[in-house]
């Protein structure tokens, strides 16, 4: 296949990938969580490896494989590994790129330095795993005061970005700030501003405090184009509200092949 078809069939994939960011969930690798995820009708489930336990991880991987890889339906299947400080990413990947993520959530990203670092580690797990040159999209957030300074590179610093999500809860806390403070809602509004230039999604944080609704009213008018729940959130009652007041049905997913 020439490149340029190469290109097209993988800027086609990114595009259906994209339009599936409206609701996402993030579910604790241990406990009954995962099965009211699965049926929640959220266009993502983010499977979060930072587990208090080897086992809670072994459980929640599992878990994680048992959707399986390439399907054409139901939601797509990201994880979330530990920060770049962490120095445990290349071992998260180790043990999740074999099952074919669709996406990698990174978090506490401080620029577009920090992008590049996962997409480079990203091409040579696909190398090892067998699977197509980016195949695997990434997920930048957004939670500190440092990373708000990083915002401005984040556009242009791989074409595996596929959404940019802004922690408000975390970031305000790290500033010392009343979430609802001038400061945090500059942060956001430069948040959907970045992802404009970068031509991906943006995506709020919920907090678990407000009703999901208020929350996906007030975000969608300020440029969001989804939230990321956290799976303690009443998910029956969540992803209606920000899908139109109905739970979504299985849709199709396509990611790269080439």
């Amino acid at each position: 296949m020439c490149a340029a078809r190469r290109r097209k069939r993988w800027g086609v994939a990114v595009a259906k990938v994209e339009r599936r960011m409206r609701s996402l969930v993030l579910v604790p690798a241990s406990g009954a969580a995962w099965d009211a995820a699965r049926s929640s009708g959220a266009d993502a489930l983010v499977l979060d490896l930072n587990a208090p336990t080897t086992a809670d991880r072994e459980q929640g991987i599992a878990r994680f494989a048992a959707l399986g890889s390439g399907r054409l339906a139901g939601p797509a299947r990201f994880v979330r590994v530990r920060g770049l400080a962490s120095g445990t990413v290349d071992g998260d990947l180790d043990v999740v790129m074999p099952h074919r993520p669709d996406a990698i959530v990174l978090p506490d990203v401080s620029s577009g330095m920090d992008v590049q670092h996962l997409a480079a580690k990203l091409a040579v797990h696909e190398a090892q795993c067998g699977l197509a040159d980016h195949a695997t999209r990434l997920v930048a957030v957004v939670d500190s005061p440092r990373g708000y300074f990083g915002i401005g590179s984040l556009p242009g610093a791989s074409h595996r970005l596929a959404a940019i999500v802004f922690d408000a809860i975390t970031f305000a806390a790290e500033a010392g700030l009343d979430p609802a403070a001038p400061a945090v809602r500059l942060a956001r509004a430069t948040v959907v501003i970045a992802a404009a230039a970068a031509r991906v999604p943006a995506l709020a944080v919920a907090d678990a405090e407000t009703p999901i609704a208020a929350q996906w009213t007030a975000a969608h008018t300020e440029g969001f184009a989804g939230l990321m729940l956290g799976a303690a959130a009443d998910l029956a009652v969540a992803v209606p509200a920000i899908h139109g007041g109905r739970k979504r049905g299985p849709a199709s997913l396509e990611v790269s092949s080439s």
